[in-house]
C-alpha cells in the first residue's frame, strides 16, 4: 500500500514538473517572438525617420518581413496565442503605416504654395544634346522677339551658338530687347525720352510698334510683359488684367499698321520660390496675365507658346534653371526654350500646333 502512495506521488510530481517545463517553453518561444517584433519595429522606425520620401509601398514590404518571422515563430507557440500575437501586430503595424502616411501626406501639403490655383502637369519635351536643327531654325527667319532681361539673356545665347558652330542658330532672327523694358513702358513712354527703357536697334531707341517696321519683321514674338510691369499698376487685384490690357492694345496696333505680319505670344516667366511673395509681382498674377493673353490669342487666332511651365517646379522657376534665384534664367533654361521653339516649328510646319487649352494657374508662397 505504501509503495502504491509512493508511486502515486512520484507520478504526481512528475507530471507537475513536466507541466512547468511545459509552460516555461512557451514563455521562451513567447520572448522570442516579442524579440524579433521588437527588433523589426525598431528597424521599421528608425528607417522610416531616416528617409525624407518613403512611400507607402516601402512599408507595406517591411510589414510583410515581420508577418513572416512572426509567422515562422508562432509554430512554436499555442494557436490560441498566435492569434492574439497577429492581432497586435496587425494594429501596431496599421498604426504605423497610418502614421507614415499622414506624416508623408503632411509633408507633401507644406511643400505646395498656399493657394487654392491648380498646377498642372505639363508635357515634357526633350531638350536637344546639341543644338543643332537647321530646318527648324530656317523656320524663323525674318523674326523678330521682343523681350526684357530674360529675352536679353536669350539673346546672348543665340549669339554665342551663331558665333560658334551654328551660324544659323534661330535662322535671321533678330532681337528687340532690354534690361527693364516692359509694355507698360512703351505704352506711356515715348522711346525718344532720354530715361526710356526702350531698345535700341542700330543706334536709335523705339517702340515695338515702330521696331516692326523698321526691323522688317514678318513675325514678331513677344515675350516683355509682366516682369517689368505688374507692380506699376499699383493695382494688386487687377494688375494682371491691366497688364494683358495693354497687350491686347499693341497686338491691335501692329495688326493695324501691318496686316501682314503675324504676331506670336511667348509666355510670361515666372520667379522662384524665395521671390514669389509679393503684393503685385508674384507668381499667381504672373499666370493669370499668362491665361488672359492665352484666351484673346484663341479667340483671335494667334498663336500662344508657352515657354515657362517647362522650367517650373512646384509652381515656381526651378531654381536649377534660374541664374541668380530670382526670374533670370541661364544656359540649361535656354536650352529647354531652344527645343520648344523647334518644337513648335516643327508642328507649324506639319500644320499640326495647337494652342494649350488653359495655363496652370499659380499661386503665393507665404
Amino acid at each position: 500500500m505504501k509503495k502504491r502512495i509512493l508511486s502515486l506521488v512520484l507520478l504526481l510530481t512528475l507530471s507537475l514538473s513536466a507541466c512547468v517545463e511545459d509552460e516555461m517553453s512557451k514563455e521562451e518561444s513567447k520572448g522570442e517572438i516579442s524579440t524579433v517584433v521588437s527588433e523589426e519595429n525598431s528597424s521599421f522606425i528608425n528607417s522610416s525617420e531616416e528617409e525624407n520620401n518613403f512611400e507607402e509601398s516601402g512599408i507595406l514590404s517591411e510589414e510583410s518581413v515581420i508577418s513572416e518571422e512572426a509567422s515562422v515563430s508562432d509554430e512554436s507557440i499555442s494557436e490560441e496565442n498566435s492569434e492574439i500575437l497577429s492581432e497586435e501586430l496587425s494594429e501596431e503595424s496599421s498604426e504605423e503605416i497610418s502614421e507614415a502616411v499622414s506624416e508623408e501626406s503632411s509633408k507633401e501639403e507644406s511643400s505646395v504654395p498656399d493657394s487654392s490655383y491648380e498646377i498642372m502637369d505639363t508635357p515634357v519635351i526633350p531638350v536637344p544634346n546639341k543644338v543643332v536643327a537647321a530646318e527648324e531654325d530656317a523656320f524663323f527667319n525674318d523674326s523678330v522677339f521682343v523681350g526684357n532681361s530674360i529675352m536679353l539673356g536669350y539673346q546672348k545665347f543665340t549669339n554665342k551658338q551663331r558665333a560658334g558652330s551654328i551660324p544659323d542658330f534661330l535662322g535671321t532672327a533678330k532681337f528687340f530687347v532690354a534690361g527693364s523694358f516692359g509694355v507698360y513702358h512703351n505704352n506711356r513712354t515715348p522711346a525718344s525720352k532720354k530715361d526710356s527703357c526702350n531698345p535700341s536697334y542700330e543706334g536709335v531707341k523705339y517702340s515695338v510698334e515702330d521696331a516692326v517696321g523698321v526691323m522688317n519683321a514678318k513675325t514678331v514674338y513677344i515675350n516683355f510683359m509682366g516682369l517689368n510691369d505688374l507692380s506699376l499698376y499699383y493695382d494688386a487685384e487687377n494688375c494682371a488684367r491691366k497688364c494683358a490690357d495693354d497687350v491686347i492694345k499693341l497686338i491691335k496696333t501692329i495688326n493695324e499698321r501691318y496686316p501682314d505680319v503675324n504676331v506670336v505670344i511667348l509666355s510670361a516667366t515666372y520667379l522662384t520660390a524665395s521671390r514669389n511673395n509679393r503684393p503685385s509681382l508674384n507668381n499667381k498674377n504672373l499666370s493669370m496675365l499668362n491665361n488672359y493673353l492665352l484666351q484673346y490669342c484663341n479667340e483671335n487666332g494667334l498663336d500662344f507658346v508657352d515657354i515657362a511651365s517647362q522650367l517650373t517646379e512646384k509652381g515656381c522657376l526651378a531654381d536649377e534653371y534660374a541664374s541668380d534665384g530670382y526670374c533670370h534664367i541661364w544656359t540649361d533654361g535656354y536650352k529647354v526654350w531652344t527645343a520648344i521653339l523647334r518644337d513648335y516649328a516643327v508642328r507649324k510646319m506639319n500644320g499640326t500646333y495647337t494652342n494649350p487649352e488653359r495655363m496652370p494657374l499659380l499661386g503665393i508662397n507665404k
